[in-house]
């Protein structure tokens, strides 16, 4: 194994503005959605790109006069959520790729289509898409849509107050920072409703989180990430894993896709990839961005004026066994141990190992009971190349 690597093709985004701010980002495959305030006009512009051999350009944008909160991106469609349009009701608008690899904003956005509508309160302060299911979050519930043909329509409500999501296939998320519980749903087609897939995940309060086919990660209220995972897609998510990193308490503070996931630190953002069904921090970037977001190995990472695109490139595999046409040299090295006993019960005894690529280690020395004071050892290790 060999760990992951930034690529030195790091591209800063061209946000086309003089003094961009506070920029959102979205990611899916070759395409990026950036939703950016010019400081001067205030106008909010909407920048649609596609990846090409030369890095991202841009296709086509749009300028809306609302404060957007959030945007989702899935394969064709996006969702830009201004929720204090019309008097902070709140709206999501949606825009789709034509076959010319143009965007075009569609006549009829999100706006619920219960009883709720009419009294909703920053309806798009949260949103999420993945395929034909989007999730929607206002001051009282997520309302959740469908597609069908080619409009969306809400097929169920979640009461959950200023609540997020985070949609998996048909699987989704919902946690806020108000609540002590995490609720798991499944949509069901037979039914045409979300039915639970599990019993509430107890938390505390979220402040962010990602949800992927196989696992759930989400930071609590104070400086823990907690990633819950599943073997099977029929089985219920369990404990896996903790991190302790220390930051603010954002949305969008970290990012899953398939093996990589993305957290946003205090001071730096910590890259892990899966190793063997454990994470490992792999790469450690010296600056905080956020928000941030993850389609396979694409990063971006925004800060306060600007958005980079960075690669995360793996290495070549080790080979299972060296050519039989080569010599492997072999190098031998030097090795002092020093132990300092004191009288605790636990450190009576002490081991060296050495711990081969495959998980196997050999025991070179030991002693079952150790006197008080130092005690030493020296020798040497000999290892073989590759």
């Amino acid at each position: 194994e060999c760990a992951l690597q930034i690529s030195s093709q790091v591209q800063m985004i061209d946000l086309q503005l003089d003094a961009p701010k506070f920029p959102k980002v979205a990611v899916d495959g070759r395409n990026m959605v950036v939703v950016v305030e010019d400081s001067i006009s205030l106008a909010v512009n909407i920048i649609f790109y596609s990846l090409t051999n030369d890095g991202w350009v841009i296709e086509n944008a749009f300028e809306e006069e609302e404060s957007a909160a959030s945007v989702a991106l899935s394969g064709k469609t996006a969702l830009v959520g201004f929720p204090y349009a019309s008097r902070f009701a709140g709206v999501v608008y949606v825009y789709e790729q034509n076959g010319f690899g143009f965007w075009e904003k569609m006549d009829e956005p999100f706006i619920p289509s219960d009883e709720s509508y009419g009294r909703t309160e920053q309806f798009g302060n949260s949103l999420d898409i993945d395929g034909d299911l989007a999730c929607v979050g206002d001051a009282d519930y997520i309302h959740l849509f469908r597609r069908d043909g080619n409009k969306w329509v809400q097929f169920d409500r979640i009461d959950f107050k200023w609540g997020a999501c985070s949609i998996a296939g048909d699987n989704i998320a919902i946690g806020s920072e108000r609540s002590a519980l995490m609720m798991l749903y499944k949509y069901d087609e037979d039914q045409g409703k979300a039915v639970p897939l599990q019993d509430p995940i107890p938390t505390g309060g979220v402040s962010s989180m990602a949800l992927s086919h196989d696992y759930l990660v989400y930071s609590a209220v104070g400086e823990e990430f907690i990633i819950y995972r599943r073997e099977e897609k029929n089985q219920t998510f369990t404990p896996h894993q903790q991190f302790n990193i220390s930051g603010p308490k954002y949305r969008n503070r970290l990012a899953l896709d398939q093996d990589i996931l993305v957290i946003h630190g205090e001071n730096h953002t910590h890259i892990f990839s899966e190793q063997n069904g454990y994470w490992d921090e792999t790469i450690t970037l010296d600056q905080s961005f956020w928000p941030i977001q993850l389609s396979g190995r694409t990063l971006l990472a925004a800060s306060l004026n600007d958005v980079y695109s960075f690669n995360i490139e793996g290495c070549a595999p080790m080979p299972t066994q060296m050519p039989s046409t080569s010599i492997a040299p072999t190098t031998c090295y030097g090795i002092e141990i020093t132990v300092v006993y004191d009288r605790l019960p636990w450190q009576n005894s002490w081991k060296l190992r050495i711990i081969g690529a495959n998980g196997d280690d050999s025991e070179i020395k030991s002693s079952e009971k150790a006197a008080d004071g130092d005690t030493s050892y020296a020798d040497s290790i000999c290892l073989q190349e590759g």
